[in-house]
């Protein structure tokens, strides 16, 4: 079925591509945006900027321009960068079509790479308008032109989405069988981040299909290799730091050699023409004698030959006298050897006495420097955590105190609780006045990592975000570009290659206008407005993360109209991701948007009150995994309206008590 799905494509692109042609490519260049199905719940596209409208229009022009000269590969590109732009808004009809037309060129000039990419980009649109039988057949194609090609890696991705997508059509024995082929895969490859995901995936599906002992065998091979994960991030950043002073060293000495090997070809090349006719003479002269000298090397050769053939007879001969003296020099020694042997047979038993007397007093002494090492490491540890002590309250001097935020919003809250005693989370707001307006800036930040290493790189976050805005900077957008810019630039990104960064959320809050802005960075905002729940996922970059080279990140804006009572929320994912339960799983977002929903209408310290009994309820035995950061608040267009919108609220959780 699915062979006869690949063959009617194939044959509806050639179709396309015919009718393409004849129209001379003005079909693509135009806008079919009302013609589209409506998208999935949870899904909002925003619309290009004018720079972003201005370059698809210059693309479409160049594509038109290729299209005449006959080449399809840069046409092809065209339609593929327009597609990713549309695909970055979240219109994802619009980035079908484009896809599709490309897929027609690159069928034409046979290009399999290219095709495969473009089933892969389609099968992952397909999946987020939830239209999973479509997003598997397309994920399918591309594992086999990615199979046909020989890319591992590309075939260890085809069978994850592969996977996923099955997982989602509820066709759990099908994923199974995709996650063994690319579990194979990431062992081949020895890639324990890739390992790690397999046993994972694995472990859920063994559970929907009721095969517990598999489920648990692989939770547990996913916990292992989780923890191999993090050991390894640990010291790779000191390895790195090596490798990368040896290249440079390496760089170095190959330049030079490149010069004195230029140098020396320069002075070889300068001979004069009277030189170079000189050599031509007498390379004529040595092949006249080249012949004579032939023969005369023959005849030597040959007598030479018959030399070497007596010789090794003489040697064969005399090799066998050598092995009949060695057999006998064999059978004498080895009687020699085992009267040896027992001697020391015996010395060595009367050693291994002596050896286990002093042994045991040795033993004693170890086991008494063991216990006074055992005193003194106890005694460091304490010194240790002293100073981590004194960095808690270090970090918390830095951060705006919370009673502080109930003067700009009077009803919101933070949840915040640190997995150590030090954070990688960390929360901050202002009140700002720009052209006779008052905003309240409101930003949630997840550094990576947690305990010392993630607090050193929160410090830094909260200093470039104090500088962002005093230097007048305040738009989301521009706020998370200007720090992904100066984390990278601080971390030394080109030249040490770390990933180190931080995921973030910032708002802008104006009630007199009565809207709120904002952008994330992988941190999701939800709100609610007359009980309706919507959901704003973050852009896929990370803000000072490898974006690919020579690529700047995008950070869409979203605006909030505030104009009637609003309460939103915007978390990390410390929440989300800690494992609990009945089966010890992720919380997900999915239970955290229904938790929000349940709550939404209390006060905000009875919001984080049930936050935090909830969280306790979920973990039950099991540790805290991440730092947790949940920002809540009620905000509309004046005070009066949201001190209304509170007594309201108070109102119906009364009643309905």
């Amino acid at each position: 079925m699915r062979d006869q799905f690949l063959t009617l494509r194939r044959l509806s692109l050639h179709i396309l591509f015919f009718l393409f042609t004849i129209s001379t490519g003005t079909l693509l260049a135009q806008e079919v945006s009302s013609a589209y199905p409506p998208l999935p719940e949870g899904i909002k596209p925003t619309n290009l900027t004018p720079k972003e409208l201005k370059e698809v229009e210059e693309l479409k022009e160049r594509h038109l321009k290729m299209l005449k000269r006959g080449d399809y590969k840069e046409a092809s590109r065209c339609l593929n960068l327009i597609a990713l732009t549309y695909w970055n808004h979240m219109k994802l009809w619009e980035a079908i079509d484009y896809y599709d037309s490309s897929l027609v060129l690159n069928e034409k000039v046979g290009n399999n790479s290219g095709i495969a990419k473009i089933n892969n980009n389609l099968g992952m649109i397909y999946s987020d308008l939830l239209q999973f039988d479509k997003s598997y057949n397309y994920f399918y194609m591309t594992l086999k032109e990615r199979k046909a090609n020989k890319e591992k890696l590309g075939v260890y991705s085809a069978l994850i989405n592969l996977a996923v997508v099955a997982e989602n059509l509820n066709k759990n024995k099908v994923a199974i069988e995709h996650l063994q082929e690319a579990l194979s895969i990431a062992i081949e490859l020895n890639d324990v981040p890739l390992m790690r995901s397999c046993y994972g995936m694995l472990s859920e599906n063994y559970e929907k299909v009721g095969d517990m002992d598999n489920a648990k065998k692989n939770f547990e091979l996913y916990r292992t290799f989780n923890e191999m994960v993090h050991r390894v991030k640990e010291t790779a950043m000191e390895k790195d730091k090596d490798l990368m002073k040896l290249r440079a060293e390496l760089a170095e000495t190959q330049k030079e050699k490149k010069e004195l090997e230029l140098k020396a070809v320069k002075e070889e090349l300068g001979l004069t023409k009277e030189e170079l006719y000189s050599f031509e003479t007498q390379y004529r002269d040595l092949l006249d004698t080249a012949n004579i000298r032939d023969l005369q090397i023959a005849l030597l050769k040959t007598e030479e030959k018959e030399k070497n053939m007596k010789l090794e007879r003489q040697k064969e001969l005399n090799e066998w006298h050598k092995q009949q003296t060695k057999y006998q020099r064999i059978q004498r020694n080895f009687f020699i050897v085992l009267t040896l042997l027992c001697i020391v047979v015996l010395a060595l038993f009367w050693k291994s006495y002596q050896e286990k007397k002093s042994s045991n007093i040795a033993l004693q002494e170890k086991q008494t420097q063991i216990l006074e090492q055992n005193l003194l490491l106890s005694e460091k540890n304490k010194n240790i955590q002293k100073s981590i002590n004194y960095a808690k309250r270090i970090q918390s001097g830095v951060m705006e105190p919370l009673e502080h935020l109930s003067h700009i919003l009077p009803e919101s809250f933070i949840f915040f609780q640190p997995c150590s005693t030090v954070s990688g989370d960390f929360y901050w707001f202002k009140e700002v006045e720009r052209d006779g307006e008052r905003l309240v800036l409101l930003a949630g930040v997840d550094c990576t990592g947690h305990g010392v290493p993630g607090a050193f790189v929160s410090l830094l976050g909260k200093s470039f975000l104090d500088q962002v805005v005093a230097e007048g900077i305040i738009d989301p957008d521009q706020v998370l570009l200007e720090m992904d810019y100066r984390i990278s630039r601080a971390l030394h990104k080109d030249s040490h290659g770390t990933m180190d960064g931080m995921d973030m959320a910032f708002c802008v809050i104006n009630r007199e206008k009565a809207y709120m802005e904002y952008a994330g960075a992988h941190f999701p905002l939800v709100y609610f407005q007359d009980g309706e729940v919507n959901y704003i996922k973050g852009a896929r970059y990370s803000i000072g993360g490898y974006h690919g080279k020579g690529r700047k990140p995008h950070f869409p804006v979203h605006r909030i109209d505030i104009t009637k009572p609003t309460r939103f929320y915007t978390y990390s994912d410390g929440y989300i991701d800690q494992f609990g339960g009945k089966k010890d799983r992720r919380f997900t977002s999915k239970r955290m948007r229904e938790l929000l929903k349940h709550i939404h209408q209390d006060n905000s310290e009875r919001q984080k009150e049930l936050l935090q009994v909830n969280l306790k309820n979920w973990m039950k035995e099991t540790s805290q995994t991440d730092d947790i950061l949940v920002i809540g608040a009620l905000v509309c267009s004046n005070m009066e309206q949201e001190w209304e919108g509170l007594q309201k609220h108070s109102n119906n959780r009364l009643t309905t008590s």
